[in-house]
């Protein structure tokens, strides 16, 4: 349940060294002065790993820095290679704690790199390039279930943007060579991703209609074989964006949000038979803006957020499902 933590432990510390707030409990553990993102949590029993991506040096670096149940080590870069390391995610493999980034040489140039850690946190081992340079590399997924890791990003290697996708079985020792998923006659970002048993579900915006929609595909063989690409939001004049899927069992839930005529709605989409069918509804209608939303799930339980508003005036909201979404519970909010 990385995904639930990060919503939850992100909002108690921010993002000086040294002791929290007093007055709101929280502890800023970037660097401070420089800007800080992606921050990417672990969590194992009372210890804690956060990796996030901060500039330093004229370049953005991958930084780490592990809590060990009593005190907080200082800030170390894990990474720092020939571009910027953006955009990090997260995922845990057995005992393997496992990074990916885009690594980045500016004009929409780069490649997908990733590091594991073998021990909480505390070390990384060198990264790896998981993918060639190409215009248009980012926007990476992650998920594992076992020692299986599955990958997906998208790129413009073909002369089309892509989605590509390969897997380790072996918490990220060994991948199998990348193959293509679908092909966007435009573009295709934000890729998410879910592993459960041997299934596994991707999902984009895809830009192959003029604006944003959400497409998908599956796997039932472990990546082997794949489905045709599927729009999942309804196709029409309104944008569809920034897709954010969770599975657990035949169950998956696929959340975006979507423009409409009045305010920005948070969509749901949900299946209960591994994806052969689904069922829609709105979710939510936000005030103001509505942005960036994730989902996790973790048996019959999941956990939903999303960033309302805009400045100081942002809060994160929070809803629970105890039944595998079907229904939801009202908002919990946390201001900025």
């Amino acid at each position: 349940m990385i995904s639930v933590f990060f919503l939850l432990f992100v909002l108690s510390i921010g993002f000086s060294h040294g002791q929290p707030n007093p007055t709101t409990g929280r502890m800023q553990i970037s660097i401070a002065g420089e800007e800080a993102l992606s921050p990417q949590v672990f969590p194992s029993g009372e210890s804690v790993c956060v990796v996030w991506s901060q500039f330093e040096d004229d370049f953005y670096r991958l930084f780490s820095r592990y809590w060990n149940g009593s005190q907080w080590s200082s800030p170390a870069t894990i990474e720092a290679g020939y571009g910027d390391a953006l955009y990090p995610l997260g995922t845990r493999s057995g005992g393997a704690l496992l990074v990916a980034w885009t690594e980045n040489q500016g004009s929409g140039f780069g490649r997908i790199h990733m590091m594991r850690s073998m021990d909480q946190g505390q070390s990384w081992q060198p990264s790896e390039a998981l993918s060639d340079w190409h215009t248009g590399a980012g926007g990476a997924a992650l998920a594992a279930s076992g020692n299986r890791v599955c990958l997906a990003w998208t790129d413009s290697s073909s002369g089309l943007m892509a989605l590509r996708y390969k897997t380790s079985l072996d918490q990220g020792t060994v991948w199998t060579a990348e193959k293509s998923l679908a092909v966007s006659s435009q573009d295709c970002r934000h890729p998410t991703m879910c592993v459960s048993g041997n299934q596994v579900y991707v999902a984009w915006e895809d830009w192959r209609h003029g604006q944003p929609e959400i497409y998908y595909q599956r796997s039932l063989d472990n990546g082997g074989t794949w489905s045709s690409a599927t729009a999942m939001s309804v196709v029409d004049s309104f944008a569809s964006e920034r897709p954010a899927i969770a599975c657990s069992g035949q169950v998956i839930c696929l959340v975006w949000q979507e423009d409409t005529l009045t305010n920005p709605a948070l969509m749901i989409i949900r299946s209960t038979n591994g994806g052969s069918s689904w069922t829609r509804r709105k979710l939510a209608e936000a005030e103001g803006s509505l942005v960036s939303p994730v989902i996790a799930a973790d048996g019959n339980q999941m956990v939903l957020g999303f960033i309302e508003g805009n400045g100081p005036a942002a809060r994160l909201e929070i809803l629970k499902s105890s039944d595998s979404g079907q229904t939801w519970s009202s908002f919990d909010s946390y201001e900025s």
